[in-house]
């Protein structure tokens, strides 16, 4: 077992960079870059299991904990249904209140559970028996 029981690994991001850099969208591959550097720099997380990698980091908010993902990039189609109570534990041993995301596809509402809500331009969804 990984991160919090689950199977994800922390791992170097430049270790899985190369696996993960061509699956990635040409128009924020900059903003990839400045995430690959927040990793570099202890700032960001970097996990990855069978499933594919994701990159998170905390955001301290009024009386909230957020886990923020910041990149994530599958390998198998369903990868987000199958790890997103492994995020949600992750979430909870960094004792954040809430896992967010910043979608770069469209269709996220016809897969995300009645728990996510839109803020903004984010999904958000609290996390159960966070602090």
């Amino acid at each position: 077992m990984g991160c919090s029981g689950t199977a994800f690994d922390i791992v170097d991001v430049d270790a899985i960079w190369d696996r993960i850099s061509p699956r990635m969208f040409d128009e924020w591959c900059t903003e990839c870059e400045d995430v690959r550097i927040r990793c570099r720099k202890g700032r960001a997380l970097c996990l990855a299991c069978d499933d594919g990698v994701t990159i998170v980091t905390l955001k301290p908010g009024p009386g909230r904990l957020e886990l923020f993902v910041l990149l994530a990039v599958g390998f198998k189609p369903g990868a987000f249904k199958r790890q997103e109570s492994a995020m949600l534990s992750i979430a909870r041993d960094l004792e954040a209140d809430t896992l967010a995301f910043q979608p770069r596809r469209r269709g996220w509402e016809r897969l995300l559970g009645p728990q996510w809500s839109r803020v903004g331009n984010k999904f958000v969804r609290g996390v159960p028996n966070g602090r």
